[in-house]
């Protein structure tokens, strides 16, 4: 007779030669630290004792599942739908048969990961015969220990949807027989090799993407991949390339000249976060259709090494939003010129923010009458003094480096760009001169550029000789600036020769002042019966000169604008009673001369949502005439709150807090959002609107000295620019844990709740910054999750969606 001992937890039966151990249930309490198994053993020939085991509560609590890697003579198998899947040591072998689609309850899993026996596999082998099914997202997706994956003659006819096909595979650096895998009737590549980081290549010339709607992110945060060739894709019918190479930060080049972008109309990201991409090895990108495109945000943000765009070809009517189109948050980008003439149009753009932000070197800039621009583009004066000069360089006059003399844009006017003589402006003056409510704004394409001096160039000698090459008039010698353009068809040059006719046909291109002395040759033709000797060398024929010349005439003399310099003074001042906000870091202090002795504190940098705010009370200058705004701090939180004194007037440095114009949409961006109410004057509450909300808005208004937006159904909004911002912004929906991670309490991360592990798919509710209260620390970025906060460092959590 065998006694069972109740006990609480199951022991499994196990069947071993003569001897059967029976399931016990054994019951323990938390109270416990250890707990007694009894396992009751029947022996064949009678009863046996065993002793007790001992097993830690932690166990219990925490048991951990592992599987044993198979020895080279081992096998273990299971089925995936019809077909029969083999592991033997560490390489997983997928036999014919039609395998069955990944469960989209599993989290972007591949099927895979359901069966232990394949925890170890690093090699997998997709054998002739196995057909992949019509939705194949996700079948290889998130198998972080596998190292190669080998396609032999496999049947893809039926697949339309290859979406996250490999994705978050981190571990991966090679896929053979790609060349395998039929792609004629595919629709959407979305996200297929996403954060595929071992990849260093991809062999991608038999992809058939004749059908293929969706390439979003189907390339994000590749970044081993050293090359990638793209030039064999058909994308007529492609209408999403979002964050297609974003983060594939090893590239250094890209072609993508073979693109028809006809039909898109989504770009934003696309070539975000290529750190290694080389604006010489960039090809195609500038050559784009893009008249059905609605977004380009941040489309070349973080390419750290790109030192100029052109996007003069770009027809931009459509596009509503350019959110952060250059942006290089941190501030150490290349980017030297950026081309947004031609074609370019953003009458319809309603959320420019932060569209030059972080381009220190940017120092070229052309704009199209029709490149409508708004303060929130953040484009910022250069900051050479004539006592104090910058130096900077141009990537297309190399062996220079030119001076920054002064904190003003300037047009090019009548000189070049390295020699400018139209009117200056600071950043905020250009900015305002282009707004859509500016009556005078250019309508003519225009040239802006630091304000610097210019380079005295090489001469240039100009020529003149007959048919036969003999000369037929003294030469001309010509100064100029590096970079001025030496223009052939100015009449000062195309003399009239006695004699002679100016043969046209042979007349030389215009070249550039360099470095070096240059020779210029115009050719003639000797009239028929005109007497002249002139082709023998012997006499020099008479001229007429078209204009009078001197000896030595610059091709671009360095004259004054024939209009005055418009006034560097700001041109917009908040109204006494306002309020404003520090958009960077600045100081507050006891009067209008600023020094560390007058100083009364430092307001650091904040984000958005958490910008220092001041009460306009008054206006003084500076003994130097610098315009200073007398302010009391309204940061009830802070320690700060209440103090008064002086703070800089300049727009580089403060905004006015409410919006003064009316867009489309908003989009809620403070923790707590906002409350709708049903008057001007924010009572009567209706409702409250969550972070991330998008509004529509029909009119803005004025109450008092602020402003608020009247939205679509009637109900009045604040138009704080710390609560609401501009336009359509889109917000995190979840992130995927890179390493095991703390979630807090709290938003400062000082109390923790829990661990949570590698590889978690977690949902993301909303955003916040550490240190909101503090005015002398920076803030940083956290994620809102079920039950507190984590971090948003990239090193510790990718963005999932």
């Amino acid at each position: 007779m065998i006694t069972i001992v109740e006990c609480g937890f199951k022991v499994v039966i196990i069947f071993w030669g003569a001897m059967i151990v029976h399931m016990v249930n054994c019951q323990i309490t938390k109270s416990y630290k250890w707990l007694f198994v009894c396992v009751g053993v029947l022996a064949i020939s009678g009863g046996m004792a065993v002793p007790s085991v001992n097993v830690s509560a932690s166990q219990v609590d925490n048991p951990v599942v592992r599987s044993t890697k198979a020895s080279p003579d081992d096998e273990a198998t299971f089925d995936w739908g019809s077909s029969t899947c083999t592991v033997s040591g560490d390489t997983l072998t997928i036999g014919p048969g039609t395998l069955t689609p990944a469960d989209p309850a599993k989290g972007g899993q591949s099927p895979i990961a359901d069966h232990p026996e394949a925890y170890n596999v690093t090699k997998i082998i997709v054998e002739k015969g196995a057909q992949l099914p019509q939705d194949s997202s996700f079948l290889f997706a998130t198998l972080i220990n596998i190292k190669s994956i080998e396609f032999q003659n496999i049947d893809t006819a039926t697949v339309t949807n290859m979406a996250n096909l490999f994705s978050n595979d981190t571990n991966l650096n090679e896929i053979k027989g790609l060349n395998h895998l039929n792609t004629e009737n595919v629709t959407t590549m979305a996200n297929m090799f996403d954060s595929d980081s071992g990849l260093t290549a991809l062999d991608l010339g038999n992809f058939n993407t004749a059908k293929v709607k969706d390439m979003s992110g189907m390339f994000t945060y590749n970044s081993g991949l050293k090359t990638l060739d793209v030039s064999k894709f058909d994308t007529e019918n492609v209408t999403n390339m979002k964050d297609m190479f974003v983060g594939t930060q090893s590239l250094t080049g890209l072609d993508v000249s073979n693109f028809n972008t006809k039909n898109v109309t989504n770009m934003g990201g696309m070539f975000m976060a290529m750190k290694n991409l080389e604006s010489s090895k960039f090809k195609g990108y500038e050559n784009f259709d893009t008249s059905k495109v609605t977004n380009l945000n941040s489309m070349f943000s973080n390419s750290i090494k790109l030192t100029k765009i052109d996007l003069s070809k770009y027809d931009t009517s459509q596009v509503t939003t350019m959110y952060g189109l250059f942006f290089m948050p941190g501030y150490d980008g290349a980017l030297q010129k950026i081309d947004l003439s031609g074609n370019f149009n953003t009458k319809n753009v309603t959320n420019f923010d932060g569209m030059l932000q972080g381009l220190p070197n940017l120092w070229e800039l052309k704009l199209s009458p029709n490149t409508l621009l708004h303060p929130d583009v953040y484009l910022t004066d250069p900051t050479g003094t004539s006592s104090n000069p910058k130096p900077f360089y141009d990537v297309d006059t190399p062996g220079f480096t030119f001076q920054n003399t002064g904190q003003n844009w300037r047009g090019i006017g009548n000189g070049g760009v390295h020699h400018p003589t139209g009117n200056k402006y600071q950043a905020a003056d250009l900015v305002n001169l282009y707004t859509m409510a500016n009556p005078s704004k250019p309508t003519t394409d225009k040239t802006y550029v630091w304000e610097q001096n210019g380079i005295e160039a090489g001469k240039i000698t100009v020529k003149y000789v007959d048919q036969n090459g003999q000369q037929i008039h003294d030469p001309q010698t010509v100064t100029g600036f590096v970079d001025d353009v030496f223009d052939v068809n100015n009449p000062t040059y195309k003399l009239s020769i006695n004699g002679y006719t100016l043969d046209e046909t042979k007349l030389p291109k215009n070249i550039i002042f360099g470095r070096d002395v240059q020779v210029v040759t115009f050719v003639y033709t000797e009239n028929s019966g005109s007497g002249s000797t002139g082709s023998s060398g012997s006499t020099i024929g008479t001229t007429t000169p078209a204009t009078p010349i001197g000896p030595s005439t610059p091709v671009r003399p360095e004259t004054p604008s024939t209009e005055p310099d418009k006034p560097t003074t700001p041109t917009y001042v908040a109204t006494k009673g306002t309020v404003i906000y520090a958009i960077k870091k600045i100081g507050l202090y006891k009067s209008t001369g600023f020094s560390t002795a007058n100083r009364l504190t430092w307001y650091a940098k904040k984000p958005r949502i958490d910008r220092p705010m001041f009460v306009v009370t008054g206006y003084k200058r500076s003994a130097d005439g610098v315009l200073r705004y007398q302010v009391r701090d309204v940061n009830h939180l802070a320690k700060a709150a209440g103090k008064t004194g002086y703070v800089t007037a300049s727009q580089k440095y403060v905004k006015p807090v409410y919006y003064a114009n009316k867009y489309s949409t908003i989009t809620v961006i403070n923790p707590r959002g906002v409350n709708a109410y049903r008057n001007a004057n924010l009572t009567n509450k209706v409702k409250n609107y969550r972070q991330g909300i998008v509004l529509r808005v029909k009119r803005i208004v004025k109450h008092n000295l602020t402003t608020r937006y009247v939205l679509a159904n009637g109900n009045y909004v604040t138009a704080n620019r710390k609560l609401v911002n501009m336009g359509r912004h889109q917000q995190v929906k979840s992130v995927k844990t890179k390493r095991s991670i703390n979630r807090y309490r709290n938003v400062n991360l000082t109390k923790k709740s829990r661990a949570i592990a590698k590889n978690k798919i977690l949902k993301v509710y909303g955003y916040d910054y550490s240190n909101a209260n503090n005015h002398t620390k920076r803030g940083v970025l956290r994620y809102r999750v079920a039950g507190g906060f984590i971090t948003a460092n990239p090193k510790y959590v990718h963005v999932y969606k």
